[in-house]
């Protein structure tokens, strides 16, 4: 891009040539650019221009004033027809082409009458026509029409594209809306359905646990029977830890919130997970850094700790760690458990909170843990985050809002 030189005369009229490099920012507001190979035709219209209070550029013959045109990029072009080198009809497409979708309205002067010469300049992509000899008062009507439409089309431009955002953004609003009423709908779906398998599971399995405990106080059994007993004995326990968590899912806990230490309540339950680990070798590490307490039912919360932690030690095969932090951010307190298991993908990520979602073999997990910790966490206005990877463990952080 070139520099913009301004030439000042005598009587105060402003003219930009061309000379170097220059910062584009430089370049004068509403810069007329005229195309007139009479010099004395291109004087008098600058003059005429520059009464009206804007600056003027002037170029000798069509392809000059493209080069200019694309120099100087000029809010209006006022454009002869019959010029050498390139006429104006030829100057006035090549405008156009390379200002693309930027408007730079050019209107034709010209001397002649002939209704084809007029089609032809609206061909050639003119935006208006001036008879010469040309009248002031016709040159600012026709100037102030077209810098109007300039403005026009500018709004017209924001507009659009204020309204684009906006319904984009009203776009996305409205599919999380949709999604926060399907997953409503399909709450109120699942508790409905849980309710009734909480109720008919109730039966067998008191009955069952009445049998086994009649064959044990029976006595006369070998040891086989003794320890298929002892299986029966740990199902039903298991099948009685289900129901409770299906009652917990469909009947929420009423019980009233206090105070609690979440650093106190850590460390308690801590001396308890190392039970969790039946054969694997899993190191707990603690780092309570919390400074104040939260609003909460102790049990709810005991029970989201519980939970997590029950599915870091099953996300390591073997041999890992796991790490519970608390810790205080600018609004909110923070319940961290990090673990350097399997990880999950981003698909599974997505889908932990939903009832009976579970990645464990069959009849090793109902799929209902994390969706009991997410009903736990929002009746608490509180949220949660889950950070995972494959193969690079999981990160699941809680954030109470502070009292």
């Amino acid at each position: 891009m070139s520099n913009i030189i301004e030439m000042t005369s005598e009587n105060k009229e402003r003219h930009f040539e061309i000379s170097g490099d220059k910062s584009e920012n430089e370049k004068p507001e509403n810069l007329i650019l005229i195309v007139d190979d009479c010099r004395i035709a291109n004087d008098s219209v600058a003059k005429m221009v520059s009464r009206l209070g804007y600056p003027t550029a002037v170029a000798f013959d069509g392809s000059e004033g493209f080069c200019k045109a694309k120099a100087l990029d000029p809010a209006l072009v006022l454009m002869d027809v019959a010029m050498p080198v390139m006429d104006g009809f030829t100057a006035c497409k090549a405008i156009k082409k390379w200002a693309g979708n930027r408007h730079i309205p050019v209107v034709f002067i010209s001397g002649f009458t002939d209704p084809e010469e007029r089609l032809g300049a609206l061909e050639a992509g003119g935006d208006d026509y001036i008879d010469k000899p040309i009248r002031p008062e016709d040159l600012q009507f026709r100037i102030q029409t077209q810098f109007r439409i300039i403005e026009l089309t500018r709004n017209l431009r924001n507009m659009n594209q204020n309204l684009e955002n906006l319904v984009e953004r009203k776009s996305r609003a409205l599919v999380q809306t949709e999604r926060r009423l399907h997953q409503a709908e399909k709450a109120s779906t699942i508790r409905t359905l849980l309710a009734g398998i909480a109720e008919e599971l109730r039966n067998p399995v008191i009955v069952i646990g009445g049998r086994a405990q009649m064959m044990r106080e029976k006595g006369g059994l070998d040891d086989w029977h003794i320890k298929s007993l002892s299986h029966i004995e740990t199902e039903i326990a298991n099948a009685v830890g289900i129901i409770d968590n299906l009652k917990k899912v469909v009947q929420p806990r009423v019980d009233s919130p206090s105070l609690v230490d979440i650093n106190e309540m850590i460390s308690g339950m801590t001396r308890n997970f190392r039970y969790l680990t039946t054969w694997k070798v899993i190191d707990f590490h603690t780092k309570l850094e919390a400074e104040g307490r939260i609003k909460a039912n102790a049990s709810d919360i005991e029970q989201v700790v519980y939970n997590i932690v029950t599915n870091a030690v099953d996300a390591i095969p073997e041999k890992g760690q796991v790490c519970i932090r608390t810790c205080d951010e600018t609004a909110c307190r923070c319940i961290a458990v990090e673990d350097n298991g399997l990880g999950m993908s981003e698909e599974t990520r997505r889908k932990i909170f939903d009832p009976f979602f579970t990645t464990k073999e069959a009849g090793k997990g109902a799929g209902l843990g994390m969706s009991i910790v997410f009903r736990i966490i929002r009746s608490h206005h509180a949220t949660i985050i889950v950070e995972s990877e494959e193969n690079r463990g999981t990160k699941v952080i809680i954030k109470f809002p502070k009292i």
